[in-house]
This record gives structure tokens, sequence and C-alpha cells, in this order.
């Protein structure tokens, strides 16, 4: 299932086009998991790309749907980007991976034009910025029941957590607590969510939401 699902995708991004053969060389060939393409989809690099049940990648209808690509690179050979159950992202989003681990939790909603990197793309001094190895690089964990909205981008070293809501147009920096609202550039805390008394937080978290109030107060 995997070879055929893999040998699928390959299928699928060959190009009449002489302008487009040069995406073959990067495509991925190591995917787990079998997500629900919607729209076009370019899964890339030498790393790791897996997928959880009931994935949905591209939504319909929906804007830019036939006219732009969900793009999804593992860069190098110790990337790993794994989207897990039940998790659906818009149109038009461009998720990569430059080393490390980029998590995307379960039953996530992700809007339109969504970014999120690990890296900084290139070094920051002048004289780095063409040399690899000066790319600076941290994981991103995205965690369960997220709400992203539209032309939101994630940046390296960020961890959203459990229950969140990301604010349209936001550019994520900086941590984002359990349960909450952020927005802005940079994101910043707006309000607290009520927490489903069904599905109780952990004592640990807990715990950590009470010294958050009390830093508030």
């Amino acid at each position: 299932m995997k070879i055929r699902f893999v040998q699928k995708i390959i299928d699928k991004l060959r190009c009449k086009n002489k302008e487009n053969e040069k995406y073959e060389k990067y495509i991925c060939q190591n995917i787990e998991g079998k997500p629900k393409c919607i729209q076009k989809v370019r899964l890339l690099g030498k790393g790791t790309i897996k997928f959880g049940k009931s994935v949905k990648l591209g939504y319909f209808p929906s804007p830019y749907c036939d006219t732009t690509e969900t793009y999804i690179e593992a860069r190098n050979k110790n990337a790993e980007i794994f989207i897990d159950d039940n998790t659906i992202i818009n149109n038009n989003a461009c998720i990569t991976s430059e080393r490390g681990k980029l998590y995307i939790g379960k039953r996530n909603r992700i809007g339109l034009n969504f970014i999120a990197t690990t890296s900084d793309g290139h070094g920051l001094e002048v004289e780095d910025r063409n040399n690899p190895d000066k790319i600076s690089y941290k994981d991103i964990i995205i965690g369960d029941d997220v709400f992203i909205g539209n032309n939101v981008i994630i940046l390296k070293g960020v961890t959203i957590g459990n229950g969140s809501i990301i604010g349209a147009g936001s550019i994520v920096t900086k941590n984002v607590e359990p349960y909450s609202i952020y927005a802005g550039n940079p994101a910043k805390f707006i309000k607290k969510l009520k927490v489903n008394e069904t599905e109780p937080l952990a004592p640990a978290e807990r715990e950590r939401e009470r010294e958050r109030e009390r830093e508030r107060e």
C-alpha cells in the first residue's frame, strides 16, 4: 500500500512540461499514510513525511483550490513532518522542515495560505546567507484541536497548546498557551477559552494554568 501510494504521488507530479521535470528528483520517497488530496499536492525532500488517519489536504469549495497547491517538504534526511489524525488544511499551504520535527496534531482546522517552517531559510549574517551549515532550526509542535485562521505563519521553535485559536494574519514567534486565543504580528495573548469539563486538563497542565493565572494577577 505504501509503495503504491508513493508511486501514485510520483506519477501525479510527473509533468509533460519540461519546466516541471526538475521536481522529480526532489520527490519524497519516505511517505507514510495516505491523506485525501483535494488539490494538487507536492511532497518533497530527503526526510520523512507522515500522515495519520483521515487527513485532508486542500478544501472545496474554497478559494485557490484549482489555482494553487499544497507544498510539503522534509528537506534533509533528519527532517520529519507528521500531520496527525483528522486534521484538515485548507488550500495553498506551505509546510517545510529543514531539519528536526514539525508536528501538527489531531483534529486541527487550518485556514488558507498557511505557512509553517522550522528554519530561518538562510544564515542571518550577510556572510552566512549562502552557507547551509549556518541555517538555524528548531522543532515546531502544534497540539490537538487547534483552530488556525487564514494567512497564518508559524515560525521555528514554536509550540502551540491544545485547543487554542490563532487569529487570521498572525505571525507566531513564541509559544501559545493551551485553550487560548492569540492574534497579531507578532501574535500575542488575547483571552482564555473555556475548557470542556468533559475533557479536563491533566494535573501537570492544570498546575501550569494556575501559575499563568497568578502571573496575570
